[in-house]
Parts: structure tokens; sequence; C-alpha cells
């Protein structure tokens, strides 16, 4: 199945899915973009619906009750993206890194909630599943961070290396390579020692981008890596407008206008106060446009190269980088 692509899913159509997080990622990917094929309405409808199935996902996972838009979203376009899926999809384990927060949450909504396997060779395999231990695991944080395992798979050590296999264990316990800490009894990685990684919380940059573009102010948004992220802004159209009828004043103008940068200021502030460290924007630049490739996907590479010197100062000074 993982070699297969798109059609093995109608083929096999699998109940239960283990594959690498980058395939689910993969999968989530192909199903942001059915909206591409159809007419103009077809293709609005489509992205609504899958739109709209992720942000009620995300509601009801938090304890809220799903509303006449989850129905109807699933009516315009939740059944077909889940018989691209086979039709039968009930779980996605991914294995190695936690797939990006966004692919989870899509595969949530179309019925397949994602679980993710953490995972170290020298300790037999699995050793954690959503950050809860596997029955006769036990994990445990070292004073300097330091994720240690112990469990009834007894490791010898590295051929040959006792050197190595010295700094692995420590009184019984296994040194995993990665740095964690526990967050209400489960465990959550905040990095690796070593190569080797299994993260259970990964952020990427769709992720930074999927929670801002939530802020009203904020329409479109591109994330770059940087202390820890640093996003170009492009401001809510409805906030735009309202400040041109108001000063009557054209679109360029607004966007250096007073109103529209505490508004931005105000949706990054609210943002980076309900995400942690790794998520935070931590400087921002406002702008008119985001360039888009040919097929009109976000041109990430352009952006990021176009805005060098000023990443480069913004990250060297610790300012907000100006506006491009």
């Amino acid at each position: 199945l993982v070699g297969g692509g798109p059609e093995a899913f109608g083929q096999t159509r699998p109940t239960v899915l283990v594959a690498p997080y980058f395939l689910a990622e993969r999968i989530a990917g192909d199903l942001a973009r059915l909206g591409a094929a159809g007419g103009a309405l077809q293709r609005r409808a489509r992205a609504w619906a899958l739109g709209t199935a992720v942000r009620e996902f995300r509601r009801t996972v938090a304890g809220g009750a799903a509303s006449w838009r989850g129905r109807l979203a699933r009516r315009l376009g939740i059944a077909e993206a889940r018989e691209v899926l086979g039709g039968e999809l009930r779980l996605v384990v991914a294995s190695g890194e936690a797939p990006a927060r966004l692919a989870c949450d899509l595969l949530g909504a179309l019925g397949a909630p994602v679980k993710t396997l953490y995972a170290v060779v020298e300790a037999g395999g699995p050793v954690a599943v959503d950050g809860v231990a596997l029955d006769g695991v036990e994990v445990q944080i070292a004073d300097d961070g330091h994720v240690l395992v112990r469990g009834a798979a007894r490791w010898a050590g590295y051929l040959k290396e006792p050197g190595l296999t010295d700094r692995r264990l420590l009184g019984g316990w296994l040194r995993s390579g990665d740095r964690g800490e526990m967050v209400d009894g489960r465990l959550r990685l905040l990095g690796s020692y070593e190569a080797e990684r299994g993260l259970l919380v990964r952020v990427t940059a769709p992720d930074v981008e999927a929670a801002l573009r939530d802020q009203p102010a904020i329409g479109q948004v591109l994330a770059l890596p940087g202390r820890p992220w640093l996003v170009l802004v492009v401001p809510a159209a409805s906030l735009i407008a309202e400040v041109c009828g108001r000063l009557d004043i054209p679109a360029g103008e607004a966007l250096t206008d007073p109103r529209v940068e505490d508004s931005v200021a105000k949706a990054i502030a609210t943002y980076n106060a309900a995400v942690d460290f790794e998520a935070r924007a931590s400087d921002y630049a406002i702008v008119p446009q985001l360039a888009h490739d040919p097929l009109g996907r976000l041109d990430r590479a352009g952006a990021q190269a176009a805005c060098a010197a000023a990443i480069e100062a913004a990250v060297a000074a610790g300012d907000p980088f100006p506006s491009a």
C-alpha cells in the first residue's frame, strides 16, 4: 500500500494504515488538493467543506459541540474525500516523527484519527503511543532533560563499542537520545540530542500558518524558520476594506495605517499567548501580497530568498524585520 499510490486505497480499502509520518502528510496533502478539479463552484465548495471539517474537528476535540456547518461539510466534500481513502479507513498510525498538525486534523476530520508511535530501537521498539508509555515500559525525564526508557527488553549494548554503550546506559535506564518533558502524564519530546529522532510533537510552517489564519485580522501567512518563526502577514481583506472605507484611502496606504498595524500586532500576540514557544511568531512583517508559483501554491523558496537580508538582520538584532 505504501508504494501503491492513491489508487491502492480503492483496491485494498484499508481500515488501519501504518506508515511513516511523511507518507501520512503526503496523503493529507493529496486530499487537500482535491478541490483543484472541476468547475469554479465545485472547487470552492470542496475547499470550504475540507476547511470547515478541519475547524469542526478541532472544535470537537477541544470539547465543543458539532454544528450544522460540519454536517453540511460532510455532504459537500467529506464523503468524496473519504472515498479517496477507500471509504473504510478508521485509524492512521504514524511512525517516526509526528505528522504536521494540519495533516493530523484533516485525517481526523475524515474519520481516521492519527496516532503517533514513538519507538527506540535499543529499547526493543515501541515505547509510547501519543505520549503514553506502553504496558511494561517505563519513561522518565533525567535532570538534563534526557528521555530515559526502561522495559522488559534488555539491551546488552553496541557491538565492540563499550564507550558508547556506557554513555547510553544509566543505572538500568536507556538514554534514548531525545530531550523531553512530561505534560499531564504524557511524554512530550522537545528535540533530539543525537541524529535519531522520534518526535511526538513537531511544529511545521503549515501548522503556524493555519493557526494564524484563524485570527480575524490575518488573511494570508507565510512562516519561515527563525527564533523560532518569522512570518509574513497579509492583513485580512475585511480589515483593509474597513480602514479604506473609514479613511477614504487606497489599499496600499491602509497597509501602513496604525489601525491595521495594531490589529495585526494584537492578532500575533493572541496567537503567541496560546501556543508553546516552538510555535511562536518571534518576528513578523506586514506585506501587500505573497508570491505564488504557476500552480497557485505558496512560493516559499522565492519569499525566503526575497527576504533573506531582512531575515538575517532580524535574527541578528532581535528586532522585527522591516515590511517588504
